[in-house]
């Protein structure tokens, strides 16, 4: 019995996938690469700065000094606890982010410290500071 040199012809190679994934990577990168053309279309010639900062810087944190005497004062003037906690509201409301730092005699009651602090937390100051001094 002869031998058959006859080999069965190989199976096609199938290309359709490689053809997809080649075409969606070419729209893929033909599209990325004109956003980045369009952000360099414009000829503009940007200034340079030696430092920057904000241009409005937000306001100065309100001192709020309570004495031993049990009286609260902001920049020298007298405040009682109605007057206060509107002042405060009003700041707020101008910014929302008004601090406040409070300054409480070492002899005056933890009480009235507290009230202070109730009356700003009514008023919605969310950033508050409790002023002490660093002990020799």
């Amino acid at each position: 019995m002869p031998l058959s040199a006859h080999l069965p012809d190989p199976e096609p190679l199938n290309m359709t996938p490689m053809i997809d994934v080649v075409f969606n990577l070419l729209v893929f990168f033909l599209l990325s690469a004109s956003f980045y053309a369009e952000e360099r279309e414009l000829e503009l010639s940007v200034p340079a700065v030696g430092s920057t900062s904000a241009i409005v810087s937000g306001p100065q944190d309100i001192v709020v000094n309570v004495s031993k005497e049990c009286r609260v004062t902001i920049n020298g003037q007298p405040h009682d606890a109605v007057s206060l906690e509107s002042l405060l509201k009003s700041a707020v409301k101008n910014y929302p982010g008004q601090g406040v730092a409070i300054r409480g005699d070492k002899e005056a009651r933890y009480q009235w410290v507290a009230d202070v602090l109730a009356i700003c937390k009514r008023a919605g100051v969310r950033r508050l500071d409790v002023v002490v001094q660093e002990s020799p």
